[in-house]
């Protein structure tokens, strides 16, 4: 039986002060009657905004165009050339600059080539023109496994000697770091424990172009690589030797056992404080010492050990979409609820009709996980802790049957047909084709499961 935890969240919008909205103990679900709005519509899922301000161009005279194209974070780069070798700069680039120290990780699910020397990797490099300085962390298709490539003289020779593991296959984590002017090359199987494959002394301008790089190694063909999680991170350029800690808001009164602070999407206005008792309260960024009560779960939410209201998201296109999502337990047994709010107006909300989504059960009262988010796929990302007691006496968490201890994600976007779907479960979800959480007895993994760490049995994915 599909069964988990999860936690309460419930939001509030930017209003005006003074405004209580109090939820009945046992609200009726029922439909989104707002009037249709034609500008509420949905943004692009592909796409993402992890493509904004990444760059795609061949580098290089390559016979074949490459291409890339995005997906949330992850891109597939398809790229022709005849190498990435010696004094050859040919292959496709997707990058933007890179100003200072900085991390760029990536995930290589995969890379479709017949040749052997076809390579997928990720590039700090002076400019996109031929016979630039760089530095390339790289994998193979094959048995040749994960390089470290680089140029120190413009037009130089990027083949150092003895650059192959050949021990290590795809998929495969990759990170190239800039500390200064040291650039590090890494692999990983997990994306956590790094191993350094090489370091070296690569003197480039403050501000380079940081990347993806795939060549086909045969020129006129060409290589596909699949990447996901693609992060660059800007660094500070070394470690914080002090901490100081300030209190934004000196003027504001204590919270109840506050559990999330947020704001509604595009106002810098308002803040929402979500309490564990139920309430969620709200004060202007411009007068803090003024609190209102916005709405008033307490009367649902069941606070026993690291139970009540524990997380909470506004809809992507929030306040046009008048709908917000929470997260709470309540019952005896406990149980973790996550909902959708339906709002009658955003200035002063007087009817809220809540739209039940997972109901999951939670064996014990503490250990609720609770916090979602919408990611930048619009999907419902939902938090849910292994269900209590100590140490998952039941591996709960590595059971894929029950929902407790991962990240889950569903596509919550529109309440259109609710109840029946109540949600819809992303296409790319692991088990997406499963028969997804109910009542009923079901051995199959859960459909709604994202993500998860060392799941038993059989299958130990993550993403």
């Amino acid at each position: 039986m599909h069964g988990g935890s999860f936690q309460f969240s419930l939001l509030a919008v930017p209003l005006w002060f003074g405004l209580l909205a109090v939820l009945p103990a046992s609200a009726a679900p029922g439909l989104d009657t707002r009037p249709p709005n034609t500008t509420c519509l949905a943004p692009d899922r592909a796409g993402g905004t992890a493509a904004v301000n990444w760059q795609s161009a061949d580098v290089g005279a390559v016979s074949a165009a490459g291409s890339a194209a995005w997906v949330g974070d992850s891109v597939t780069v398809r790229g022709s050339g005849a190498d990435i070798w010696g004094t050859a700069d040919e292959f496709h680039y997707v990058d933007k600059p890179l100003t200072g120290d900085g991390d760029l990780i990536v995930r290589v699910s995969s890379l479709s080539n017949t040749d052997p020397w076809a390579k997928a990797g990720v590039m700090l490099r002076e400019s996109r023109a031929p016979g630039s300085r760089f530095a390339l962390m790289m994998m193979t298709p094959g048995a040749n496994g994960a390089s470290f490539h680089y140029r120190t003289a413009t037009n130089g020779n990027s083949a150092p000697p003895n650059s192959a593991d050949k021990v290590t296959t795809l998929p495969r984590w990759l990170k190239i770091s800039r500390r200064g002017n040291v650039v590090s090359g890494y692999h990983s199987l997990d994306g956590t424990t790094w191993t350094l494959r090489d370091s070296i002394i690569l003197d480039l301008p403050s501000t380079i172009r940081a990347g993806i790089a795939v060549t086909s190694h045969n020129d006129g063909s060409l290589a596909a690589g699949s990447f996901s999680n693609v992060q660059l991170i800007q660094s500070g350029g070394g470690e914080a030797t002090s901490v100081t800690v300030e209190d934004p808001f000196p003027t504001a009164p204590a919270f109840t056992q506050p559990t999330k602070l947020l704001q509604p999407p595009g106002d810098p206005s308002r803040w929402f404080v979500l309490e564990k008792t139920g309430r969620v309260k709200t004060f202007s960024t411009a007068n803090p010492a003024s609190v209102s009560t916005w709405l008033d779960f307490s009367a649902k939410v069941n606070t026993s050990s690291e139970g009540g209201l524990l997380g909470l998201a506004f809809h992507p296109l929030y306040p046009a979409r008048r709908e917000v999502f929470v997260t709470y337990t309540t019952g005896d047994p406990m149980q973790l609820i996550v909902s959708r709010l339906i709002l009658d107006q955003v200035a002063a909300p007087s009817t809220v009709t809540e739209q039940v989504l997972l109901t999951i059960d939670e064996p014990y009262t503490n250990h609720n996980g609770g916090d979602i988010a919408f990611g930048n796929d619009n999907y419902l990302y939902i938090s849910s802790g292994d269900g209590g007691s100590g140490g998952d006496p039941h591996d709960f968490a590595q059971n894929q049957t029950r929902l407790l201890g991962k990240i889950l994600r569903i596509d919550a976007w529109s309440a259109t047909g609710w109840p029946n779907p109540r949600y819809a479960i992303s296409p790319d979800n692991p088990h997406a084709s499963n028969a997804r959480h109910g009542a009923s007895t079901n051995n199959a993994a859960c459909p709604e499961l994202y993500a998860c760490i060392s799941c038993n049995p059989a299958a130990h994915w993550h993403r």
